[in-house]
């Protein structure tokens, strides 16, 4: 155990000590005042209302009213969770539906919870009032929320996972939901709380006594302050066990449904269908070989490229030289197709046989090197991944979470994952930069073993580079 270890089990240790001192403290002061009141109905002692909390859970009335409030507030928080979510993803999909939705939902979260109740016992059965409150309360919750962690994706991400191919289901699984869900998990354990705080008062005022509710009014109404702090007490413990058991449940399920596997060969045998969402470029189909013709791109007023002409053989590799700013990495990716060209004309082999190694890594930071490179490219097999980044210096980081890593080994990380996909043409943007001289040697070591005859264009600004890795030598 590392001293880092240590230390965060000390602390665990420390938090834990101080949570039971803090506990200890509260009930032992709520035992004195209790015993200084003169009338106990206004303030039951702790040993009172514990043993209250006894003699009901030795009954079968107990559980059912525990039961059956458990059963109406969860169906309300589970429909509100399934609901939120799927307007969210509406609303983030269409600004009509958003903006329709928008003050329906600043309405339920400002109107009272009672206001709600009554008309419900007006329009409702007594069974469904429970349910119904659950629901709204958790609602709004759940729908600001997940918008707004659908509205925080990483656009760059889902622009890397489009030029390497990957599916509308894996894009989901891999790189939507993991980016989607630690603030979902947040707000999941958030609106249980408000479900059983409106659920249980919606109990109260509407419910019968057949549950947790139920079994308030009737402490209120005899003015039996044991059983009334016993069965707040119920409350508080079942709303902690739902919240722990949701966390687990959604934790499980998020790990399960996130974990990256290599493809079974059989499903390696099929091609895989380019996706359809990056702009279609002209292309020969007797050629991979890239032809640029009098491209042109302004971005606003500034002018980036001028009627740039540009020719790659197939098979060879091209290195395009010229100071930063010169528009080395607009040229690339109009040959990438992810951006248009305002004129000139591009030959360049099929979108879905071209990968871009972004000037930015533009990793999945919650991933390690391997599953990286299996997000993009699954019919590779694990052992393939392993041994090209062990021979690129990452072989003592394989388990390690990417978004732990130093900017050179980022950029590695990224290279491989390019050089190990499937394409006949290949963009690396800059792929050395950062890298110090023994890792660029490696670098350049795997890009020429791992080419496998495609045609490469590549970036720089450094000599000494292009003349290592290149054949041809182009200067914008």
């Amino acid at each position: 155990m590392n001293e880092g270890q240590k230390a965060n089990n000390n602390n665990k240790r420390r938090r834990v000590l101080q949570t039971i001192l803090s506990v200890a403290f509260w009930l032992l002061l709520w035992q004195v005042i209790s015993m200084q009141t003169r009338y106990g109905v206004f303030l039951a002692s702790p040993v009172d209302v514990l043993v209250a909390l006894y003699e009901r859970i030795l009954t079968a009335r107990f559980w059912l009213a525990v039961l059956n409030s458990l059963w109406h507030i969860l169906c309300g928080y589970l429909l509100a969770m399934a609901v939120g979510s799927l307007l969210a993803f509406f609303s983030h999909k269409s600004l009509v539906f958003d903006t329709l939705l928008t003050p329906i939902m600043r309405l339920i979260r400002t109107v009272p919870v009672v206001s709600f109740v009554i008309l419900a016992l007006i329009l409702l059965p007594s069974g469904m009032l429970t349910v119904l409150i659950a629901f709204l309360m958790a609602l709004p919750i759940f729908y600001q929320s997940v918008l707004l962690e659908i509205k925080r994706r990483d656009i760059g991400l889902k622009e890397m996972a489009l030029v390497y191919g990957v599916s509308r289901m894996r894009r989901f699984r891999f790189l939507d939901i993991p980016q989607i869900f630690p603030g979902f998990e947040k707000t999941a354990v958030m609106a249980l709380s408000f479900a059983w705080k409106s659920g249980t008062a919606a109990e109260v005022i509407g419910s019968g006594a057949n549950s947790i509710g139920g079994m308030l009014q009737q402490a209120k109404i005899y003015l039996d302050t044991p059983e009334l702090f016993a069965w707040t007490l119920t409350v508080v413990l079942v709303s902690i066990l739902t919240e722990r058991l949701l966390k687990y449940l959604l934790r499980g399920a998020y790990m399960w449904f996130s974990r990256i596997r290599e493809k079974p060969a059989r499903e390696c045998e099929k091609s895989d269908v380019p996706s359809a969402e990056i702009p279609e470029v002209s292309s020969d189909n007797h050629c991979c070989a890239v032809e640029l013709r009098f491209v042109s791109k302004n971005f606003g007023e500034k002018s980036v490229l001028d009627k740039v002409s540009l020719s790659a053989k197939e098979g060879e590799i091209l290195a395009l030289m010229a100071p930063s700013g010169a528009g080395k990495t607009t040229l690339l990716r109009i040959i990438a197709g992810t951006e248009t060209p305002d004129s000139g004309e591009i030959k360049a082999p099929e979108k879905g046989s071209i990968r871009l190694m972004f000037q930015e890594d533009r990793l999945l930071e919650y991933l390690n090197p391997v599953e990286n490179v299996l997000f993009t490219s699954p019919c590779v097999t694990a052992a393939e991944i392993k041994d090209a980044l062990t021979k690129i210096g990452l072989g003592d980081s394989l388990s390690q979470k990417t978004g732990e890593f130093s900017g050179g080994m980022k950029r590695r990380a990224a290279l491989v994952r390019a050089l190990l996909s499937d394409c006949d043409l290949l963009l690396l943007d800059e792929p050395l930069t950062g890298l110090d001289e023994d890792s660029r040697l490696l670098a350049v070591s795997l890009i020429k073993n791992l080419r496998r005859g495609r045609t490469v264009i590549l970036t720089t600004h450094r000599e000494d580079e292009a003349a290592l890795l290149a054949a041809r030598i182009a200067h914008l």
